[in-house]
């Protein structure tokens, strides 16, 4: 019955059960016009039909003829309508935890293929594959309170605050800095944004002395992040923090280690004091990096990598990076670092999972998680040499 007019079997309860299944083929112009001529009965039989098959293909096309046609929707017809949604957003969720873990159980890959799945990345398939690992993430996301406290909101100006128990500088109640704790594979880092106000400076330059962290990396451009303390490193700046602790900051030995056209690398000594005791964190600054976008320079952010496990060169000490908010720029480079010295086989989509649950919204954009495979891959060789 491949021209079937729906009003002639429609009386039929096993021919309408067919029709309504995909098994009895109809044209739609042929449903429309036989749906005018519906008997009361005959409407409430396609109906129930429809009902029992809800989430198929065929169901679907029919309840849009139906709706074509009677115009005036009604309670029976909206309580369809919200049961097809349902449906679909439940094969949805099935589809993509069915995909993720695919990705998680099949995405370890030799160092020495990283370059030929980077290629593979650039694209649908990359993004695709950062949706999954976005959608595993979302549902392990641990409280963040502490963000929402009236005394903090103003200083809470980000979308991704960090989670209590990993929150830096957590053990004083009055300080709230974007900044979190993270440890994954055996490597701590401080992950943070851009501090809002000197004040906050302040409390995070604090924060990293206090862990005696050795190397703190900016990827945030200047001037970019307005309204902010956006160059809180330089000299000018560290003269106007409101200190409240013992130490005191200062900057010195400037100077560029590497730079391409825009793009460079700045490095300077930020030396901490109290009058007794002297403490020393050495300062990186990538410039030429833009917000949501690609590394601009993959050999100069791989050498960026090799210079911070040269200065900290211990797992368990943690490295501090920032940049305006805290997990694109930021998260891209945790992963890569914490990816290159992997022994053999890495498994990147693990990682960031990982680094999500730990703190949210790391490494969300597709250009961003492909230069991830390609900057490791560069740097196997080395990085193996020197294991």
């Amino acid at each position: 019955m491949k021209y079937a007019d729906v009003a002639s079997v429609i009386s039929n309860q096993a021919l309408c059960s067919r029709l309504v299944g995909g098994q009895t083929k109809c044209r739609r112009d042929v449903i429309r016009s036989s749906i005018q001529r519906f008997s009361p009965e005959q409407r409430e039989l396609f109906l129930s039909s429809i009902e029992q098959a809800a989430g198929s293909r065929s169901a679907y096309v029919l309840f849009k003829c139906f709706q074509q046609v009677e115009k005036e929707s009604n309670q029976r017809v909206a309580q369809i309508s919200t049961l097809f949604a349902r449906k679909k957003q439940r094969k949805k969720k099935e589809k993509q935890s069915g995909a993720t873990a695919l990705v998680l159980s099949q995405c370890e890959y030799r160092l020495c293929d990283l370059e030929e799945e980077a290629k593979r990345l650039q694209g649908k398939r990359g993004r695709e594959l950062l949706d999954s690992i976005k959608a595993l993430s979302k549902g392990q996301r641990l409280p963040s309170l502490d963000a929402q406290r009236l005394e903090f909101v103003s200083k809470a100006s980000h979308s991704h605050p960090p989670f209590d128990s990993v929150r830096t500088g957590r053990h004083r109640r009055d300080v709230f800095l974007n900044a979190s704790d993270v440890c994954v594979q055996g490597q701590s880092f401080v992950l943070s944004g851009c501090p809002v106000d000197r004040q906050q400076a302040a409390w995070y330059l604090e924060s990293l002395i206090e862990q005696r962290v050795r190397v703190l990396v900016s990827l945030h451009n200047e001037g970019e992040a307005k309204g902010r303390c956006n160059e809180f490193w330089k000299q000018s700046e560290l003269e106007q923090l409101p200190w409240t602790s013992e130490y005191t900051v200062r900057q010195a030995a400037v100077k560029t280690l590497w730079q391409e056209g825009a793009v460079r690398i700045d490095e300077s000594l930020l030396i901490a004091s109290n009058g007794e005791e002297q403490r020393e964190m050495v300062h990186l600054h990538y410039v030429g990096w833009k917000d949501r976008g690609p590394i601009p320079n993959e050999e100069l952010f791989a050498k960026l990598l090799l210079r911070m496990k040269e200065i900290s060169p211990e797992p368990d000490r943690q490295v501090a990076i920032n940049c305006k908010a805290g997990v694109g720029r930021t998260g891209t480079t945790a992963v890569a670092y914490t990816a290159m010295q992997q022994k053999e086989r890495v498994n990147i989509p693990q990682l960031i999972v990982d680094f999500r649950r730990q703190r949210s919204g790391i490494v969300g954009q597709a250009s961003q998680f492909s230069q991830i495979y390609a900057v490791v891959a560069r740097l196997s060789e080395r990085v193996l040499g020197q294991v």
